[in-house]
Formats: structure tokens, sequence, C-alpha cells
């Protein structure tokens, strides 16, 4: 038996605290656990790695806004709504034109909002654009090890202090950049890692889906 087969290649993942050069490879449905997580992963790529956000099924109350230590903080459905926006302004005109669509948002159940944004971003597959990628640490849930991975900044959306909507900072698209506030994390972090905990998430898992009048 001749044993000289090729090496099986991992497929590794792109590094935080770096601004990548990537092509959107598009948005991929998957189920979990028999159809109880069905969510959409957000998928990008280069010749050095892959990278990929996973965005869950919203659950009852996250369509309301809630407060925090600094005052109101946008639901996560605004916080979603403005991610897929914020790609589609990057990569997919079609997203775009879905997101401002209220006709056709207007109460979508879970699955059929899924499907329409996975169909809407088809004319952005293949682009080239860039992400902006930070590091945190976590704990593995199997193992107990603390993990490093990417992923895109937390909180990116705010109110200003007359309540109005704005972006903190850019992630997908040409021209991005780290802000002051991000490079001094990322030289803290260098020093000393630091785990960041489940509230820094603004997209979290979620065990129920809900019906929302998507149009934000």
């Amino acid at each position: 038996m001749n044993f000289n087969t090729e090496e099986v290649k991992v497929n590794a993942q792109l590094k935080g605290n770096e601004i990548h050069t990537v092509t959107f490879d598009g948005i991929e449905a998957a189920d979990y656990k028999d159809g109880e997580f069905q969510v959409m992963k957000i998928k990008f790529s280069n010749e050095n790695g892959t990278f990929t956000h996973t965005v869950f099924p919203l659950r009852d109350g996250d369509d309301k806004d809630t407060e925090g230590m600094y005052g109101k903080q946008p639901s996560n459905l605004i916080a979603m709504m403005t991610l897929l926006r914020h790609l589609g302004n990057a990569v997919s005109p079609q997203l775009v034109t879905l997101c401002n669509n209220k006709e056709v948002l207007n109460n979508l159940t879970w699955p059929q909002f899924r499907k329409k944004v996975i169909e809407a971003v088809a004319d952005g597959v293949g682009k080239e654009t860039k992400i902006k990628l930070l590091s945190r640490t976590r704990t593995d849930s199997n193992t107990g090890e603390t993990v490093s991975e990417a992923t895109f900044p937390s909180y990116f959306v705010s109110y200003t202090r007359d309540g109005r909507l704005y972006m903190r900072t850019s992630f997908i698209g040409n021209g991005i950049y780290f802000s002051d506030k991000e490079l001094t994390r990322i030289k803290n972090s260098e020093k000393k890692p630091t785990s960041v905990s489940k509230e820094n998430d603004i997209l979290e898992d979620s065990s129920s889906t809900s019906d929302f009048d998507l149009d934000i």
C-alpha cells in the first residue's frame, strides 16, 4: 500500500486586530439542534484565511431598546439591521434595497427574512472589500481553555444625546480604519489578554424565535 498522500490543509482563520482585504462569499443558512437555531453566516475570505460572522435569530424582546450604564441602548433588531445595511453598502445594493423595503419586511417570520436576505446578497458574492476585525478572548465551553478569536467590533450603533441613531465605527468597506480608542484597546490587549463577557455581544445566541416588524 502506498501511504504517500497529500497533506490536508486546515482552513486558517483571519486574525483579529487587523484590517483585511477580502472577497465577500455570501450569506449561508445553517440550522442547529434540529432547526432550533436557524442562523445566518456572513462569510469572507482571502489567501490568508476566512472570517465568518454568525447572526442568530431574534427572540421576544429583541425589538426593544434597553437601558444601559450610559443610557438607552439600541435593540438587537436595530443592531442587526444596521449590520446588514452596512454590509449592503459595501457589496450588495440589492440588500440595501431589501432593508429599506417597508412593505416586504413587515411581519416576516425569521425563516422568511433569512431567505430574502440570502437571495438579496447574491449580487455581492465575489466582490472585493475590506473588513476590520478585533481580537477577543473567551472560554471554550468544551475544553474550558481560553481561546482568542477575531470578531467585528461590538456596540457599533448607538444613540446620540438627542436620540438619533449613528454608527460608532465602520468595519466593512473601503476606507475603514482603527479609531484611536480601538488602537488603545489593541495596544493594551497585547500587554495582557482580557476576556469579553457575553454582554459585549450585540447579537447573542437565542433559543427561541419570533415574528418581528423588520422595518426600522
